[in-house]
């Protein structure tokens, strides 16, 4: 488990880990935090408006991260350039009020410029059998090679579904993921309106397991796309 610093004076909008990896050919930027567990939102937005200036390299005040209606996934905003940074923000709330980390969580947020990006953190120990026999498929759960393999899938349909940003119901089973090596992946959504697809990686997050997905591109459903049956 990552260890939990005293309780900032803060809104939780300062790192306490940091990574940047090649997904795809593209760069994404992530940071992590903590924060009470009342104020993971709120700090999952700060940190996500600092990640995405500092990708960006403009000035924090010139841009917000909003929730898009209707599935309430971030974006940036900004005056000048709005939708050059693609953003992800993923919560991890603690389970027990009398947990070691204080009833502290974790915000992981992942950002990429000029593509659609998305994070998912996940406790191993957390998810159930259950839960995971909603997400996987007869297949998928035979082919996981063991039972943290099994929660890597999860994470990993997660963050391609923010990735797709295709704004409709989750739908975990119609999410595809194929691994490509040890810490890669592809993924593709069949959505609604279109498919989308991309690539994906995870990442070392002391005892988490850490997905991040990155599309490779997003039709505009304004160039004809119609609905399917």
């Amino acid at each position: 488990m990552i260890a939990h610093p005293p309780r900032p004076a803060s809104d939780g909008a300062s790192p306490i880990s940091r990574h940047r990896v090649a997904v795809h050919g593209r760069w994404v930027d992530i940071w992590v935090t903590a924060a009470d567990r009342w104020s993971l939102s709120v700090a999952g937005s700060r940190l996500a408006e600092r990640l995405a200036a500092d990708v960006l390299g403009v000035a924090r005040s010139s841009l917000r991260v909003a929730p898009l209606a209707p599935s309430g996934r971030p974006v940036v905003v900004r005056a000048a350039a709005a939708g050059d940074c693609g953003i992800s923000i993923s919560h991890l709330r603690p389970r027990l009020a009398d947990d070691p980390s204080g009833g502290r969580g974790l915000v992981a947020v992942a950002a990429c410029r000029h593509a659609q990006v998305g994070i998912d953190l996940v406790v191993p120990a957390e998810v159930s059998a259950a839960s995971l026999s909603r997400f996987l498929t007869t297949t998928e759960t035979a082919t996981a090679a063991d039972a943290r393999d099994a929660v890597r899938l999860w994470a990993a349909k997660e963050a391609a579904y923010k990735a797709a940003a295709l704004d409709e119901a989750f739908r975990p089973r119609r999410i595809v993921v194929e691994r490509v090596s040890a810490s890669g992946f592809r993924w593709s959504v069949d959505g609604r309106y279109h498919a989308v697809h991309g690539a994906g990686i995870f990442v070392a997050e002391d005892g988490h397991v850490l997905a991040v997905a990155v599309a490779d591109h997003i039709p505009s459903l304004s160039h004809g796309a119609s609905p399917r049956p």
